[in-house]
């Protein structure tokens, strides 16, 4: 009953793999439609940032302080980012697309709007060994690899056992002309020195073998939680990096630029410049987000939970 039990506990974990695999799969087709919606939402604001330039050139020319090249130069610049602008629509269409499909939806952009204008996932405070032991309690496929063992050795319990089933103790009754004899008898049904020993060498083998399994498997996993945690970090602090610093210090300096522009005292060459780099800075820090994001859904399958419940867990 028992071996009978731990084959049921088996499929049921087989059964659990398969749908964490699929929720694996959905979470990374999220994120990546929530990016490229996030980056329809920046080329729509580059744009803006483009158009308000060339209004102000378009001004100057109006007023005989500026040139038809400097109108040109921006024009240029406005429809390059229009171009960027019609190729996020279409990556938008596309990863939504992608995401419908694993949820069996009709999907559309209002899937999205309440969830890409919220902060950032809260930070991760564990370290390794609380992660690594949190993963050997939820990681679907380290239990299934502990079943394996149970597996193994309750095979090598029941072919223990019929060592003892071979033999049997009776009573032996023969009759003569003299009378009739009644004697103990042992019934052997293999060889005396045989007691099953090459099944009972065959089930510990598997039990050796399931052991060493499951040990790799434990290897595996601390090594998937370490590279998670430290892919984890690094994004992180990249992410930082561009909201905290680069990305005002860019906006920053366009709004010098074109005060300077306004006023004669830089060229539109610089002002140009400082408005690639502004533009430029926007498009790198969604792709460190997406990094980021990710690094959250790499940890939550070297754990084996969500996010959520790591925190709640671990609280």
């Amino acid at each position: 009953q028992r071996f009978a039990e731990a084959k049921l506990e088996k499929k049921i974990l087989d059964a659990a793999l398969l749908a964490t695999k699929v929720a694996t799969d959905t979470s990374a087709a999220y994120i990546n439609a929530l990016i490229a919606f996030r980056s329809q939402g920046v080329a729509t604001e580059n744009v803006m940032t483009a158009r308000e330039l060339l209004f102000v050139v378009k001004e100057r020319l109006a007023a005989g302080v500026g040139t038809q090249l400097e109108v040109n130069a921006a024009e240029a610049e406005s429809i390059e980012q229009e171009l960027l602008l019609e190729q996020a629509k279409l990556d938008t269409v596309s990863t939504e697309f992608a995401l419908s499909e694993l949820l069996g939806s009709d999907g559309g952009i209002s899937l999205f709007t309440n969830t890409l204008t919220t902060a950032r996932p809260p930070d991760i405070p564990y370290g390794l060994n609380e992660l690594v032991e949190l993963a050997e309690k939820s990681r679907l496929d380290f239990h299934a690899r502990q079943i394996q063992v149970k597996i193994a050795k309750e095979d090598l319990r029941l072919e223990r056992r019929r060592v003892l089933r071979e033999m049997s103790v009776g009573a032996s009754i023969e009759s003569s002309g003299e009378g009739t004899e009644v004697a103990p008898a042992i019934n052997i049904e293999v060889p005396l020195f045989d007691q099953n020993q090459a099944q009972v060498a065959k089930a510990k083998y598997r039990v050796s073998q399931a052991q060493t399994e499951l040990d790799a498997a434990k290897l595996k996993m601390q090594n998937e939680v370490r590279f998670a945690l430290s892919q984890y970090g690094v994004a992180r602090q990249s992410v930082e990096f561009f909201e905290e610093k680069l990305v005002p210090l860019r906006t920053e300096n366009l709004s010098l630029a074109r005060e300077g522009f306004s006023e004669g005292k830089t060229s539109l060459l610089f002002v140009i410049e400082s408005q690639r780099k502004l533009l430029q800075t926007r498009r790198e820090y969604l792709a460190r987000l997406q990094t980021y994001l990710n690094s959250i859904t790499t940890i939550e399958k070297a754990v084996g939970l969500s996010l959520c419940q790591i925190l709640r867990r671990l609280d």
